[in-house]
Parts: structure tokens; sequence; C-alpha cells
């Protein structure tokens, strides 16, 4: 009869009918597969209702309160069948009872043929290991009150949550105000991004062209072209297979799958989100959350008018490589109202990027992700997406280890090494391409939410930017920086008693010098080991003081969110203009500067100054010699002994080599 699967099952246990103010009340068994307690839902499918005797049209009704819905209307039969089912909202009914009424159409009105009373106290939960629910028929009772005389309704209600078998089949009261054209754009969907493959076409050269005008100097240039001239593969030449043995088979077995582990991502709920548009004169928000990870892409579905959408969605991905990330997104529903056409849904905060090999396996991670967005006022906090991520690793530790061993990239990525730009060229194709074949799904995963979760940022300056890379730099050179102010410490004497053991202590290393190397490694494995009790225990979040969001004021913010082409007046272009030229005046200069230190090391050979050569040239032929004939080690330990000496040895005129190598030419002087 076309039911359900769930409605094909045996009773899982009979129905209980009290009377209670004159109306019937069902209780039904429940037929969920996980309860989740944060978010529940209520599932009523509404099977068929044979022998209804009134009119050969008619529709069921579901009222709870602030709730309504109407099944689909049926004509010429006295059995209809709908397998509907409708899901909403526990926490938000306000009505203790839900009215099921079948009414016919027949006029203008729809004369209501019978109904059933199912109070909302009476209807059980679904947990763990229950079994399915099978419908059982209800009689219909008539405006009289009397049952069965108007026929017979199959159904069967539950407690449910989003996990439910029947949910992503439901009609969701909660999106009552979506166009019904439209409400696919609601459900959830699970896509799969095509498997890309690049050609690569080097043109050297031609000769020995003929053109059609010798008067005129040719343009000439390649175009290649690949579609409709693409030829049919040639059919595949005959061959033996040689068949192996079926059962057990002598010596090791072969691994054919590189499947590494598992990755395990719970997307729970939103709270705090910020109203990303007017509907009806009220602010509201239409979230639905996006996960990508490797060709994989899932979404949950669209909770609508919300601004705490509740989820409760579980994805799983096979993980070949742990060196990878998952991209994870919420984005503002634009496209569930018909007449409108299309409409772009935002991106409602930054997109969450959480590196696989950063986590630690088979540690369940519950995070509540702040969403943060840049706007033309400064960083603005969009809401929390809570989430749960585990990464199960199902590989020994030698496989764990060899894995990092290996190349990120297929072999040719590096026999036939690609340009910057034309990876970027590749990179780009890949996203409009993923983008235009997903939206021909249904529900249709749009093109700019697919941009949003594959692409970083587009070419944009950003002067913050700019200062958070520098920022990082620095952070990461802070260790030779430190190194540097203790050893300066040392040679000015600022602590005598210091800077006399490590003389001491340098003076050991000069003569034990083959522990120098051994001993170099010992301190670093040593502070690795020190710091794996400092490891960092949480997922990597947004860290506002390392994006500089705080020294960046209201026209930075305007130039990094405009558009590319610009769509600034044109004061403020030039104003930008200029402060682009001020900046790129000191890089110029620190560029400048950088290129005449590495002439006038070149200059050092060129005998372009004839003096200044003779006497680097000398002074080799006497570092030679000296080298040659006295042994390392006292010349290591003389160096030193010279750069700890007391400072009142010292004097502060720059040294002879600096002296020299200053006078130095460039060719600073040839440019225009």
């Amino acid at each position: 009869m076309g039911y359900f699967p769930w409605l094909q099952s045996s009773p899982a246990g009979a129905s209980s009918l009290r009377h209670s103010n004159s109306r019937r009340f069902v209780s039904a068994a429940s037929i969920s597969s996980i309860r989740l307690a944060e978010n529940l839902s209520l599932f009523l499918p509404i099977a068929a209702a044979p022998g209804v005797f009134f009119s050969v049209e008619a529709t069921t009704a579901v009222k709870s309160g602030n709730y309504k819905a109407t099944t689909k209307y049926i004509q010429g039969t006295l059995a209809p069948i709908w397998n509907q089912v409708f899901a909403f909202n526990k926490d938000r009914l306000q009505a203790k009872n839900i009215e099921i009424s079948v009414r016919g159409k027949v006029s203008v009105t729809n004369e209501i043929i019978g109904s059933i009373e199912v109070g909302i106290g009476d209807i059980p939960t679904r947990l763990q290991g229950d079994s399915s629910m099978a419908p059982q028929w209800y009689g219909l009772e008539d405006k009289n009150g009397v049952s069965g005389r108007s026929g017979n309704l199959m159904l069967a209600i539950w407690v449910g949550n989003q996990v439910d078998d029947a949910f992503s089949l439901a009609w969701h009261l909660d999106a009552a105000s979506v166009s019904v054209d439209k409400v696919s754009n609601a459900r959830t969907q699970v896509y799969y991004s095509p498997r890309l493959w690049y050609l690569k076409i080097k043109v050297n050269g031609a000769q020995d062209l003929v053109v059609s005008d010798p008067n005129r100097k040719p343009e000439v240039y390649v175009k290649a072209t690949l579609g409709n001239k693409r030829l049919l593969p040639p059919l595949p030449s005959e061959e033996i297979i040689s068949l192996e043995r079926y059962g057990v088979v002598e010596g090791p077995m072969e691994k054919f799958s590189r499947k590494v582990g598992d990755l395990e991502l719970g997307i729970l709920k939103a709270e705090g989100l910020v109203p990303m548009k007017s509907k009806n004169g009220l602010k509201t928000t239409d979230a639905y959350c996006v996960a990508k990870y490797g060709p994989k892409w899932t979404r949950t579905s669209t909770v609508v008018s919300s601004l705490e959408p509740k989820w409760m969605k579980q994805y799983q991905w096979d993980v070949l490589d742990p060196c990878t990330v998952i991209a994870i997104g919420v984005f503002d529903n634009n496209n569930l109202q018909a007449g409108e056409g299309w409409a772009t849904d935002r991106l409602i905060g930054k997109v969450i990027r959480i590196r696989l090999s950063t986590l630690e396996f088979g540690r369940i991670y519950k995070y509540a992700y702040p969403l943060v967005a840049l706007m033309p006022d400064g960083v603005m906090k969009m809401g929390e997406l809570h989430f749960t991520l585990r990464f199960i690793y199902t590989k020994g530790s030698g496989d764990k280890m060899y894995q990092y061993t290996q190349p990120l990239l297929p072999k040719p990525a590096y026999t036939n090494p690609m340009s910057v730009y034309q990876i970027d060229s590749l990179r780009n194709q890949a996203v409009r391409h993923i983008a235009m074949r997903l939206a021909r799904a249904e529900p249709p995963l749009r093109r700019e939410v697919v941009e949003s979760m594959l692409s970083g940022r587009g070419p944009v300056w950003s002067i913050r930017r700019g200062k958070a890379n520098f920022q990082r730099v620095m952070e990461c050179l802070k260790f030779f920086k430190t190194a540097l102010i203790w050893l300066d410490d040392l040679r000015q004497w600022k602590n005598s008693r210091t800077t006399i053991v490590m003389f001491a202590v340098f003076s050991v290393f000069v003569y034990y010098s083959e522990i120098i190397i051994p001993s170099f490694f010992a301190f670093l494995f040593l502070k690795a080991l020190r710091n794996y009790f400092k490891r960092p225990r949480d997922i990597l979040c947004l860290d506002t003081n390392l994006s500089q969001v705080e020294s960046v004021n209201t026209l930075d913010w305007q130039e990094e969110l405009d558009t590319f082409p610009s769509s600034a007046p044109f004061e403020d272009l030039r104003l930008r203009y200029d402060r682009l030229r001020a900046i790129g005046y000191r890089i110029e200069e620190t560029v400048g500067d950088l290129a005449t230190q590495l002439e006038r090391f070149h200059a050092m050979f060129s005998w372009r100054d004839r003096r200044a050569t003779l006497i680097f040239t000398l002074f080799c032929l006497v570092a030679w010699m000296v080298f040659y004939l006295v042994p390392f080690r006292l010349l290591f330990f003389l160096f030193g002994t010279y750069l700890m000496r007391s400072p009142r040895f010292r004097v502060t005129l720059p040294p002879i080599p600096q002296n020299v190598f200053r006078r130095l030419p460039s060719r600073d002087d040839c440019l225009l």
C-alpha cells in the first residue's frame, strides 16, 4: 500500500484509549531510534483513512495551539492514503492536546468528517534500543461524539528527535511559513564533490607558419579546447585474468584500503545568533549548518525563525590522511519564500576550520565555538556553534609514523611542478566547477556557500592581515630574539657570575668539541619533553590579539570589506591609494637596502673598487694561512674570548670589517 517502512513493522504495544470531556485521547508506543534530551520533536505519520463516507475529496488537518498543518487532498476514493509525516518542536507547543481531523472538500468550507484528540502528556518518548511502532486504526468521532461512524484513521505518534529516521522526510511545523515550492531548501542533505582532473599542455613554439596577408604582422596565439571534440576511448583489449583460490591464502595479505581513521561530527545547536533579516516586521534568522571534509558535504535542515536553532545531527567521514582540515559554517537561508527568486545565503560568522592532526585520538571534543564576523565598525560576535568532534585512528602506531613520511601530493605534482599562478588558476576553476555541480542538487548547495567553505579570502588588500602576518613572524623568531638579548647581556657583563660560568662552559665545549652537536640535540629533546606537559588541550580558536583587530580604525575595516573591484567613492579610493603609496615606499626602501647589502657582497669579488677588493683578497690569503697552521679549537677559543671580553676593553666605534664592507660600491647609483 506504499506505507513507510516503520508502518509495516509489528506492533510494539497496543494503544490505550481513555475518555476525557467526552473526547477520545490516544496514547501510542514510541518508535524513534535515538533520544537527545536537548531537543525533542513530535512525529505524527498520517497513513491512510479507509471508509471515509462523505465526499470524494478528503484531507487531514493537524492542529495544536499555535501550529496547524494539512495533508494533501485525495480525490476519487473513499480510502485515501497520505503517507505524510509531521514534526514540530515539543518545547514550542502552547497547547496540551493535538487535534487530528479529516475534512471533506465539497464546498468552499471544508466540513469536518471526523476527528481525534491526542494528549501531549500521554505521548511516549522512544528510548535507545526501542523497536519501531506499528501504526494503528483509530475511529473518527463525528460531531455528535460517536466513534467509528465516520470512518477510521491509521496513524502513529511518538516523541523523537532530529536523528529519527522520519525527521528527514517530515513536514516541519516549525517551517510552516515556508512556501510549498521552497520547502526542499530547508531539508537536510548530503553532497559529494565531483572528481576533478586537470590537463596540462605545454606550448613550446611554432615554425613555418603561413598567413593569409603577408603584409601584416601576424598575432599568433594557441587555443586549446576540451569538451565536444573529445575522442571516444579505445575498446579495452582482451586479457586473461588468473583466478585465485577462494579461502585462506598463505603469506602476507595485501592491503587495499588507505583509510587511517574515522571522523565523527555532531552538530548540536547554535545560541545567541544575530538577526540577519526582517520578516513581517520582525528580525529573525533561518539558520542551517554546512560541514565539509574531503569530497563529502553535509547540510542540516533549516530551522526557521529561530535565534537558537537545534539540529542534533551526527555525521561520519572516512579519513585517508590526518593532516587534513574539516570546515564548518553556519548560513542564513534566504530561499524559503515563493516569488522572491534567487537570493544569497549569507554566512553567519567565519568558517570554522579544524586540523585533524591537532586532535587527540579517541577524545570527544565538545565545544561552543564563537562565530565571529568582520563588520564595518569592527569585529562582531554572531553567536556560538555547539558541536562535538572525535577522531578515531584505526591504524597501528607504525602506520601513524609511516603516514607522516609520505608526500602530500601525487607524484606528478613534484615531477612536473606548476607555477604559483597556475595553482591559483586551477584552484579557482575547481571552486567554480564544484559550485556549479552542487548547485544542481536538490536542495541546491548554492555557489556562495561553496565559495565560502572552500575559499579563505578574496584578492583584497588588508593592512590588518599584514600586521598580523608580521606579528606571526615575530612570534616565531621570539626564541632567537631572546637568545640574542641574553648573549648581549653576557657580553656586557651585567651579571658577572653568570658570564664567568657561561665562559667556563664555553671553554669546556671548545676542549671537547665532539660533544657540541650531541648537546644541541639533547637540549632540543629536553625542551620538547618539557613542553609536552604544557601542550594545548583545546581546539585552536580565533585569536583577536593575533588578528590585530584592536589596532585597526574604521577606514581600514571599510577597505578590507570592500568589494573587488572596489565600489567605494572616489575620495575614499584616493585616500587608500595615497596610504598604499606610503606603505609601498617603506617596502621599497627596505628591499632597496637589502639589494644594496647583497650588491656590496658581490662587489668584494668584482674589482670594481680595486682597493677594497685588494684588501679583501689579502685578508683571504692571511686567513687561509692562519686557519691552515693554527688549530681550529684555538681559533674558536680566541674568538669566543674576544667576543666575551670585558666592556672596559672595548671601543664604541664599528669594527674594521664593517667599515670596509660599508665602503663597497653598489648599483644604487645606476637607478633612474
